[in-house]
């Protein structure tokens, strides 16, 4: 869920636009001294002496030779001097801006009538043939089927504009993201690393709901990319337009929707040792007639996970070989005798226990004083999780006369993923009534810092995350230039996930001695065997690590987004330079968050969910 200020729900814009009133040449006399030789080394010192900009292209110019000026001649006079013999030309286009180009070049003029289709402009209420004054880049099918780009997201994760380090299911997996609220494994964008939550992502204009532990940022990993027409990124915060979830910028994913045929494509890719692997096959189907249109299509995509040991760089924490810094914890196995240490602000080692042995007949002259070992808690886990999805989409297009069109479309995707994370990390109080305890100290207890991985095994985390999105409107031409659009929309983003191989702290107390056998529960220390912390690897028995390695935990969340907006906008009246035109509408939205966790503590009892909701209307 959004819980920021409210997007703007009465908006009155003026805009002074269409066709802007050129100046005329300038009359004034300029003395000019430009030498014939090459056009492309003419033209920018012609430009030096009109103080005109000259646009023009550098291919274009290449290879020409110009026959060079001199005198004192009006900036357009000299230019077609500067052009003669070179078959080019030149117009003005303002004030001060003339362009070159080649005459030939041009299409010729035709008395049938050319249909523009009409331009949907990311960042402004105002419909019109040209983008706003912030910076819009666009990119387009060719674009994503050019780079080769299999999925929206990999498409928004090229631009150089777009942080990768949080929301998506690589920074997810590999422990990047420290927010760590992507719990879904989703793929959001994060324009100028203002964080996901501040980029907001539009689907033709309609929001997407929120996904992860706090709903605060849309999932483009379900959106099939085969139904993409172009996607437009505004790169300037939008507050103003669409409320504080847009102060990093917009993202508009335009879809398709007028297509006749039938088309069917396949992409497979591998990494270059065949570590992972991705396909994707979708069908795309269409159909017009006089009144209306109607598109469908149905995506498939499959990726195989990418481990960390597949990996020289994301298989070791320790990137010292690389130029970088030594990234290994003290929450190690072999572990670390610690105390907490105010001034540092967290555990320092102040004994490492020693490595290869195996946990028993320690003395305690075997610990390493002043020293702590380090771990590189980056083995066993997953670069990229494996992913499977499954995505839809179907809109309709209906005019209703000359002058009312009707239009509908739904969006339905399903992501199942699988992600392998990091050894678990704790620390936990150790004392005399364990039988592999040593103290180095004498002391009766002492905190160790450990690292489950080697003992339990890598946690594994599955889960799914359902997106649906539906609208339905009608455009309605009014008088003059004047138009209503108006549109009522629903989205929902429905996740689950699970973890098994967990830690259960209680049960670990239990299996190391500090707290008394539970007789509720099937394991017995005394029996069959206790936790043996001071070993280097595993040396404890099956029994105790199935105990308390028992621990799982799940996880649901669901964020909805319910909206109505109408909105007209045309021109007033005529200024000297265009016409000034008026959006104005009214919108309402209401977005609900609900999530739910469910840890267990003890296997066979029954563990009441801790649930929270929250919602917000915005007029």
């Amino acid at each position: 869920m959004r819980i920021g200020p409210c997007s703007t729900a009465l908006g009155v814009l003026m805009l002074a636009a269409a066709t802007p009133v050129i100046a005329q040449a300038q009359t004034a006399a300029v003395q000019f001294r430009v030498p014939a030789g090459p056009l492309q080394t003419a033209l920018p010192l012609f430009a030096a002496q009109s103080g005109e900009q000259i646009l023009y292209s550098t291919d274009l110019v290449a290879g020409r030779q110009s026959p060079g000026v001199n005198g004192a001649l009006r900036t357009d006079q000299a230019l077609t001097a500067l052009l003669q013999g070179t078959g080019l030309r030149a117009r003005r286009t303002s004030a001060n801006t003339l362009v070159v180009f080649d005459p030939s070049a041009r299409a010729e003029a035709t008395d049938e009538a050319v249909e523009i289709a009409e331009v949907i402009v990311t960042g402004s209420l105002i419909r019109g043939v040209a983008d706003g004054p912030s910076p819009v880049i666009t990119v387009t099918r060719d674009d994503i089927d050019r780079q080769g780009h299999g999925t929206v997201a990999q498409a928004l994760a090229a631009l150089p504009q777009n942080f990768g380090g949080t929301g998506n299911d690589a920074a997810m997996s590999n422990g990047g993201d420290r927010r760590g609220t992507n719990s879904f494994y989703a793929s959001g964008v994060n324009l100028r690393g203002l964080g996901s939550d501040a980029t907001l992502v539009l689907v033709n204009g309609r929001r997407m709901a929120g996904t992860g532990n706090k709903g605060d940022f849309a999932d483009v990993s379900t959106i099939p990319t085969s139904a993409v027409a172009r996607i437009d990124v505004l790169l300037d915060g939008a507050s103003a337009l669409y409320g504080a979830d847009a102060v990093g910028g917009v993202v508009n994913i335009i879809l398709r929707e007028d297509y006749d045929g039938a088309e069917t494509r396949v992409r497979y890719g591998v990494t270059s040792d065949g570590a992972s692997d991705e396909f994707q096959i979708a069908h795309t189907v269409g159909g017009r007639w006089s009144s209306g249109s109607i598109l469908g299509t149905y995506e498939y995509n499959d990726r195989s996970r990418l481990a960390a040991s597949e990996r020289d760089r994301a298989n070791d924490a320790d990137l010292r070989r690389f130029g970088g810094a030594d990234r290994r914890r003290i929450f190690s196995n072999p572990g670390n005798i610690v105390v907490f240490d105010a001034a540092a602000g967290g555990y320092v080692p102040t004994f490492a226990i020693p490595s290869g042995q195996n946990g028993e007949g320690l003395s305690p002259s075997d610990f390493i004083a002043g020293q702590g070992n380090l771990y590189n808690h980056r083995e066993g886990l997953n670069v990229l999780p494996e992913q499977t999805r499954h995505s839809a989409y179907l809109i309709l297009n209906q005019d209703l006369g000359d002058r009312v069109s009707v239009n509908a479309d739904v969006r339905y995707g399903l992501r199942e993923f699988e992600a392998v994370s990091q050894g678990f990390p704790t620390t936990f109080t150790v004392t005399a009534a364990n039988p592999y305890f040593v103290s180095p100290t004498g002391a009766t207890s002492h905190i160790i810092a450990y690292n489950f991985g080697r003992d339990l095994g890598n946690p594994r985390i599955e889960g799914r995350a359902e997106s649906l999105g539906a609208s339905i409107g009608a455009k309605i031409d009014l008088a003059g230039s004047w138009r209503l659009d108006t549109y009522a929309a629903y989205a929902r983003e429905h996740g689950e996930n699970s973890s098994s191989n967990q830690l259960n702290s209680t049960f670990l107390r239990e299996a190391l001695g500090a707290i008394a056998d539970n007789p509720a529960t099937a394991y017995s220390a005394p029996r069959d065997g206790y936790f043996n912390p001071f070993a280097d690897g595993s040396n404890s028995s099956p029994a105790a690590l199935a105990f308390i390695g028992s621990g799982w935990a799940r996880g649901v969340g669901e964020t909805t987004v319910s909206s109505v907006n109408a909105l007209a906008d045309g021109s007033l009246f005529t200024l000297p330079a265009g016409e000034a035109k008026l959006a104005a509408g009214v919108a309402f939205r209401r977005e609900t968050f609900g999530r739910c966790r469910q840890p267990t503590t003890s296997p066979g009892a029954t563990i009441r969910p801790a649930c929270g909701r929250r919602g917000i209307r915005c007029r």
